[in-house]
């Protein structure tokens, strides 16, 4: 491992430092939940004012997270087990 780190260090700290946040953000959605607690917010006349689009959220902090992971566990393949230089890689 200290071969590898020492040849590719951007590519090895990104796919161990994405992956262990991953893994302890997925552990903690497993043990605490979304943490979306639901709260009746109408105002008696039924409409609550959401477009329904609290749920779904195109940046989120998983997404950047396994953007990271992927980017740098395919990088490291890339360079080491592909042989490819560093611009295609």
């Amino acid at each position: 491992m200290n071969e590898v780190f020492n040849q590719n260090p951007a590519y090895t700290i990104l796919a161990i430092l994405g992956t262990v946040l991953f893994v302890l953000k997925m552990a903690l959605f497993l043990i605490a939940g979304d943490g979306g607690a639901e709260a009746d917010l109408t105002d008696g006349g039924g409409i609550d004012g959401s477009d329904g689009g609290d749920s779904f959220s195109l940046v989120s902090i998983q997404s950047i997270l396994a953007f990271l992971m992927g980017t740098g566990w395919i990088g490291l393949a890339a360079k080491q087990e592909w042989m490819m230089d560093d611009l295609p890689a």
